[in-house]
């Protein structure tokens, strides 16, 4: 059946923006459709399963993961009564094909599907795969093959008949003949259909024929009989008795007519005594039950065939009349109706009735009877025959319980197929479900939810004697009673019945407010949102819902949440498209869609401003043509190739353009579009021109701040400084005596004289460094960018503040943490930090007061990073202060100016960490900061 391509066949080309392959489309489609309860299968040319919806898991028993990858025909066991080949063939030819086939599910069971196969092709016209449609027609096929075979066993009865049978038109030809009547006529049937009945009479008897039949046309249903003569083709004469009975048809009224050859039974007494014993042969074996009743209509003989199982007991019913003998139906007229036709001493045929049996069934009978007459014409009674019908009447009464289901959906599919609008298909399907069900309400209520605090009604349909029940819209309190119905409805695996003879009673606050005497009611479960109950009520009377009326309630609910899910997803979507195009449209930024092909597809009116063109004027240009062909491929399309790859980044920089030099930052995100792959790029692009022109100037106010902070800084180290330089030249003139004494002796101790100079030159690198920090600190130098080691930095700032904490005996201990990462950053501005942190913990504990006084400092590895703190035990950061701590000219020193944690704050954050304080306990505090660590320059 399937067709392969073959090896040298040329390869698709790629797709253009935005197109999308024929089979992705048709992949998506079938995702539309997978809540529909049809199975929908994408197989590919090679009869490969592509894809497998929950219908088709439903339907055959292999599951999605299963079915994908495997033949179709050979999985599904298909069989069809047209070859396969041609089915493929005509598919291939004219793009679908629609007919029965025969699958096979996973458990070997045949399934009857009417299947709709369409072919998708690509943009050449290459057939690339195929959708199969199956909708599940076996009980269909089932009830239409019972049908039937019904209607080939009447034929079969009709033309097998020993008896003849005519059907007259009003008109009086012949319609129907069985071949038994037309071959003792001596005709073929076909040279009988179409002449006049009264042909076949002899003539004296046609006149009484032609007043019987018009007789019998006047009262349909009434049982005719007649004798008379009919002549054979042949010319001989035979006698026959006949039974007509007038019945009103779609193209009119007919008579059917049952002609028994009497000519032996008037010739000879035995002869009739012979057909009186067929007969009752007959009867045997075509009827249940013979019966003979006398003149009062009391039975008198009553004889069951051997297939009558559960018959009544012998003679229980001899005496008695048929309504007499308890039975289950018909009603009342019924009966007035058959009393009549029997007091009229008429034929009667097929008066069904229902009687109870011993073992407590129903059995359906259907009798007909014959009057009877002595040779004085005196009614004598009747005799009759019964049928066993309970077969046919459960039958019956599952294909129209069946026929009436399937148009009861089928209403319901059409409100719920009809519009878009939420609303409008609630309001429908409550329209067609209160007609379906003739309650007297139907209803949903949101949420189902008995945790909720309130709930509303969101449609309702009424009958006009019984107004809503509901107020539509109004936010209800949920009470006991009605989070009572909810829980229940939650709890149950399909419909619920409240009311009298039903599983559970109706709460009594809402039967009296409402007017309810019976309720069905079924939670529903919509994908996109929480559940709503669903409900009927019935208020004119209780109401005992059937079996059948609850699959039936079950299955429109069943297809209400499926609408409901679809529809609230397409409300869903259209907000969600409604307030992109919104953010699109009013977004203060540039924003861009632009295609593999680099060009424009979608620009918003700030991107056109910035480039002094309207957003219809750009759509459809190449990147090139806005940003010049040398700037597109050294910049952008690397960019653009980077986004397509499925990176999506962000950079900033300065763009020199025919409006000025900008800055701008520049984001390139990936767009899928509904494809695999990357069809398009969203750039945006927002203008930081004039916030980065305001951010240098800031650093330059925050750089002319700290380098008065560092001077000021240096007047509490002035002592600490001298101190320093003091050290290192008084160890150089001592090493410088040291040393001319070694040259002076005899021998001269050169060994111990070089290490005296080694010494010299040491203490002059080290005043040298002193002098060095101190110029750093008050000269105005660019901010560097270098590997710092921030335990050198420590230990620098430490040499500085060393001499000031053993003034104000200070306990100093520090914790620096092993192999600590170096950070990327400006030394000297990184050191003015630490320097900050360490004065102000010295000048914090040497506060007057009874308390330790001590400092830590330490280091850690944090995430990403390293961590810095001081802790000091002084008296702390007041709670009403700490708020604005790090605000520009705020002081708690009586000498302070305020700026030094500010700018200490800047400087961590321009290196890209977080500078902060916690209380340090029991008492004192704690400054911290963190830095991002890094091998290499960001």
């Amino acid at each position: 059946m399937t067709k392969r391509k073959s090896e040298g066949s040329l390869s698709r080309p790629a797709c253009q923006p935005f197109e999308r392959q024929p089979e992705a489309l048709l992949r998506e489609h079938a995702d539309l459709l997978n809540l529909t309860h049809d199975a929908m299968i994408v197989r590919d040319m090679d009869a490969s399963i592509t894809y497998w919806n929950r219908g088709a898991e439903k339907m055959y028993g292999w599951t999605a993961q299963e079915a994908l990858g495997r033949s179709a025909p050979e999985l599904l066991k298909t069989v069809s009564t047209v070859p396969l080949e041609q089915i493929e063939s005509q598919v291939l030819r004219t793009g679908r094909w629609e007919g029965e086939l025969v699958h096979h599910r996973r458990d070997g069971t045949p399934v009857v599907v009417a299947s709709r196969l369409a072919l998708q092709r690509d943009e050449q016209g290459e057939p690339v795969a195929i959708l199969a449609t199956n909708t599940d027609i076996t009980q269909h096929k089932r009830a239409e093959e019972a049908r039937r075979d019904l209607e080939e066993q009447w034929q079969a009865a009709f033309e097998a008949n020993p008896t003849m049978y005519f059907i007259i038109d009003a008109g009086g030809a012949i319609l129907s003949v069985n071949p038994v009547g037309a071959e003792q006529l001596g005709w073929r049937v076909g040279q009988l259909i179409g002449q006049p009945v009264l042909n076949v009479f002899h003539e004296a008897d046609r006149a009484f024929v032609q007043e019987n039949a018009e007789q019998a046309f006047r009262q349909p249903g009434r049982v005719m009989r007649w004798q008379a003569r009919k002549v054979r083709k042949d010319g001989t004469v035979l006698w026959v008795r006949e039974s007509a009975n007038a019945v009103v048809l779609r193209g009119g009224p007919v008579l059917l007519v049952a002609c028994e050859d009497i000519t032996e039974r008037r010739r000879a007494e035995e002869a009739l005594r012979e057909s009186e014993e067929r007969f009752r042969t007959l009867v045997k074996f075509s009827f249940d039950v013979y019966w003979e009743s006398d003149a009062r209509h009391r039975f008198t003989r009553q004889e069951y065939s051997e297939r009558f199982d559960r018959a009544p007991a012998p003679g229980s019913e001899i005496g008695k009349t048929r309504w007499e003998v308890p039975y289950l139906a018909p009603d009342e007229e019924a009966w007035r109706r058959h009393r009549a036709a029997l007091d009229a001493h008429v034929p009667f045929r097929d008066f069904e009735l229902a009687r109870a049996t011993s073992d407590g069934g129903v059995r359906h009978v259907s009798v007909s009877g014959l009057p009877m007459f002595d040779e004085a014409g005196r009614f004598r009674g009747y005799r009759g025959v019964g049928r066993d019908v309970s077969e046919r009447k459960r039958a019956d009464d599952a294909l129209r319980a069946h026929l009436s289901f399937l148009e009861s959906m089928d209403r319901v599919n059409r409100a719920m197929q009809g519009t878009n609008d939420l609303e409008k298909m609630m309001s429908d399907v409550l329209d067609a479900v209160l007609d379906i069900f003739a309650c007297d309400r139907a209803w949903l209520t949101y949420p189902c939810d008995p945790g909720a605090a309130g709930w509303r009604a969101v449609m309702e349909q009424t009958r006009p004697e019984f107004p809503g029940a509901f107020s539509l819209g109004v936010e209800l309190p949920l009470d006991a009673d009605v989070a009572t119905v909810f829980r229940t409805a939650r709890a149950a695996s399909g419909a619920v019945s409240f009311g009298p003879a039903c599983e559970l009673p109706v709460p009594a606050h809402l039967a009296e407010s409402f007017s309810i005497r019976s309720v069905l009611a079924m939670a529903l479960y919509p994908k996109a949102d929480q559940p709503y109950l669903f409900g009927l009520h019935q208020c004119s009377r209780p109401r005992a819902w059937t079996a059948q009326e609850k699959r039936l309630f079950e299955e429109i609910g069943h297809r209400l949440a499926d609408a409901l899910t679809s529809l609230l997803i397409f409300r869903s979507l259209r907000e969600s498209e409604y307030l992109t195009r919104q953010v699109f449209e009013s977004a203060s930024d540039g924003i861009a869609v632009i295609g593999r092909d680099c060009r424009y597809q979608r620009v918003n009116a700030v991107y056109g401003r910035h480039w002094g063109m309207s957003a219809e004027e750009i759509v459809g240009m190449h990147v090139a043509d806005i940003f010049g062909t040398e700037f597109f491929d050294h910049t952008v399309k690397p960019s653009l190739d980077r986004c397509f790859a499925g990176e999506q980044f962000t950079f900033a920089e300065w763009y020199t353009t025919d409006p000025g030099r900008t800055y701008l930052s520049v984001s390139y995100s990936p767009l899928r579009l509904g494809a695999e792959r990357q069809e398009a790029a969203l750039v945006i692009t927002r203008d930081l021109t004039h916030h980065v022109l305001a951010s240098e100037a800031l650093r330059e106010a925050q750089a002319a701040l700290a380098r008065v902070n560092r001077v000021t800084t240096l007047g509490v180290l002035a002592a600490s400084i001298a101190h320093e330089v003091n050290q290192p030249l008084g160890a150089m003139v001592a090493s410088a005596g040291s040393c001319a004494r070694w040259l002076a002796a005899q021998p001269p101790e050169l060994d111990k004289a070089q290490r005296s100079l080694e010494r010299i030159a040491r203490d002059g690198k080290r005043a040298s460094e002193v002098i060095d920090r101190i110029r750093a600190l008050v000269m105005r130098q660019p901010p560097r960018r270098d590997r710092v080691d921030l335990h050198q930095v420590i230990l620098d700032v430490l040499a500085f503040t060393r001499d000031q904490m053993r003034r104000n005996d200070i306990a100093l201990q520090t914790a620096l943490a092993d192999d600590l990462p170096p950070v990327w950053g400006d030394r000297v501005q990184l050191q003015q930090v630490v320097l900050n942190l360490i004065v102000n913990a010295i000048e914090a504990v040497s506060a007057p007061g009874s308390r330790p006084r001590q400092l830590v400092i330490g280091t850690s590895q944090a995430e990403g990073g390293v961590c810095f703190e001081v802790r000091d035990s002084g008296p702390g950061v007041a709670p009403e202060i700490a708020d604005t701590l790090f605000e520009p000219f705020h002081t708690s020193k009586a000498q302070g100016i305020g700026m030094g944690l500010s700018i200490s704050r800047s400087i961590i954050e321009a290196h890209g960490g977080q500078l902060w304080t916690a209380p340090n306990l029991p008492h004192g505090a704690v400054f911290q900061f963190s830095l991002p660590a890094g091998q290499r320059e960001p």
